[in-house]
């Protein structure tokens, strides 16, 4: 029993030993695993090669209610009743220039008139009366001299005869009262003709007021006839026949057709893109080699969908224009500047759409035209005025100086060619052929590295190769 136990013991141990060094065989035998370092996420960016535009136009594009340049107030300058009204003096009705729209009795006028008139007549007479009148004083005078001139001889004879004795104290005394009474026949006839010329002017002076008053009788009687001022449209009417108007009242009014105002309030620091040399004064039937020379302008009105039969597809209705002033100031909210754009309105006949009163219109003005530029994407521009350009493969931050803000668009001039040192990145503005990012970078640091994809929707100037959709959040914000 004893040997058994032993070799129990010796056969557990071997087999232990043998198991101890299968173990320890394999633990020296085995292959460390291999280990990669993983690699660097690089960020994707899309940006936009930069392409300059020569002799760029820029375009200033503002919206604004169509208005007509002439409003006229229908304001009849005599009173009386209506007694003819026109069918077109209808809210909404076209009226020509010098059409008769109403009529007023003109029955007082006329009475006035004539009234006005006998009266010049019976002046007239009295005139001519007066002229009769200073005839025969002049007559009269020339008698009067005759005879005082013949009592001053029979005076002075009968002087001399006193001194002789041949005649008597008293026969001169007679002579001498004789020459009195001729003198004082004299003198009446003077002061009688003193007093022609003060009533011939006093008669002229109520002559003329006569004449006024036949001018003013006249003048009332044109204005019971009422004519339209302008080739246009009624807005409101408020007159019928057998209507009692008076003097200075509105009764309605009309506006002119000629020519339509479109005022575009625009950012006041558009207005260094405006040429106000090419600004000209109001003037009726330009040529159109005339309106070719002013700041012209498109004017598109969207309101067109809501026509009867316009097709799909069919353009906005739009018309030509130009630039006819810039109101004074700017405007008190908004501080923005206000162009007026002019529209010639097309012949009532012609049968091309009207731009009417109250459209609201979006106006494209032709500004000057810039030497050379570069467009990015509005988005681009980071708030402290600078962009992230690719230069090597990495991430630069770039200051640029921004002429122009649109709605989604930026306009920088290029920096100037030549550098300092041609290996040296420019310090501010942007090249011809670098690369802007126009799309969202994920925590932009300036000097990683970026892939770049380039995107077609961003640069100025020709499309670039590869397509891509515009980004939906702004570079670097």
């Amino acid at each position: 029993m004893r040997q058994r136990a032993i070799l129990n013991v010796v056969l557990a141990a071997a087999v232990l030993g043998l198991a101890g060094l299968g173990t320890f065989l394999l633990i020296r035998s085995r292959k460390k695993p291999q280990t990669e370092q993983p690699a660097k996420a690089v960020p994707k960016v899309r940006a936009s090669v930069m392409r300059p535009i020569r002799d760029y136009p820029v375009r200033i594009v503002g919206h604004g209610s169509a208005r007509p340049r002439v409003e006229v107030e229908v304001v009849p300058q005599v009173s009386g009743e209506v007694v003819w009204r026109a069918g077109s003096f209808r809210s909404g009705k076209y009226v020509a220039r010098g059409q008769e729209l109403f009529r007023i009795d003109g029955t007082d006028y006329v009475q006035a008139r004539d009234a006005a008139e006998r009266q010049i007549e019976l002046l007239e007479a009295n005139l001519k009366r007066l002229e009769q009148e200073k005839a025969n004083l002049l007559a009269s005078e020339k008698l009067a001299r005759s005879r005082v001139e013949l009592a001053e001889e029979q005076l002075a004879k009968l002087e001399k005869l006193e001194k002789r004795g041949a005649a008597t104290s008293n026969d001169v005394d007679l002579a001498q009262d004789a020459l009195l009474s001729r003198r004082e026949q004299l003198q009446t006839i003077l002061n009688s003709k003193a007093l022609i010329a003060p009533k011939a002017g006093e008669l002229q002076a109520e002559k003329a007021v006569r004449r006024v008053q036949l001018q003013q009788a006249q003048t009332a009687l044109q204005r019971t006839v009422f004519q339209s001022p302008v080739t246009g449209r009624v807005i409101r009417t408020q007159l019928e026949v057998g209507t009692r108007v008076a003097a200075g009242k509105s009764y309605g009014e009309l506006y002119g057709l000629d020519v339509m105002e479109l005022p575009v309030p625009v950012p006041a620091s558009d207005l260094q893109w405006i040429d106000r040399s090419l600004l000209r004064p109001d003037k009726d039937g330009r040529t159109p080699a005339e309106k070719s020379k002013l700041i012209r302008a498109e004017v598109h009105w969207f309101g067109t969908e809501s026509l009867p039969g316009r097709q799909a597809g069919e353009p906005p209705a739009s018309w030509p224009g130009y630039v006819g002033r810039i109101e004074a100031g700017l405007e008190a909210e908004t501080r923005t500047a206000k162009l007026v754009v002019y529209v010639d309105t097309p012949p009532i006949d012609s049968g091309r759409m009207m731009l009417d009163r109250n459209m609201f219109c979006r106006a494209v003005i032709h500004g000057k035209t810039v030497a050379e530029a570069l467009i990015v994407p509005r988005r681009a521009i980071l708030p402290q005025g600078a962009v992230y350009v690719v230069a090597d493969g990495r991430l630069r931050l770039r200051k640029v100086t921004v002429k122009r803000f649109t709605d989604d668009q930026a306009m920088i001039f290029p920096a100037p060619k030549g550098n300092p040192r041609p290996d040296a990145a420019p310090a501010e503005g942007l090249r011809a052929g670098e690369l802007v990012c126009t799309g969202y970078v994920p925590k932009p640091v300036p000097g990683m590295p970026v892939e770049v994809i380039e995107d077609e929707a961003g640069g100025s100037g020709a499309p670039a190769a590869k397509p891509a959709t515009a980004p939906s959040a702004p570079a670097g914000r």
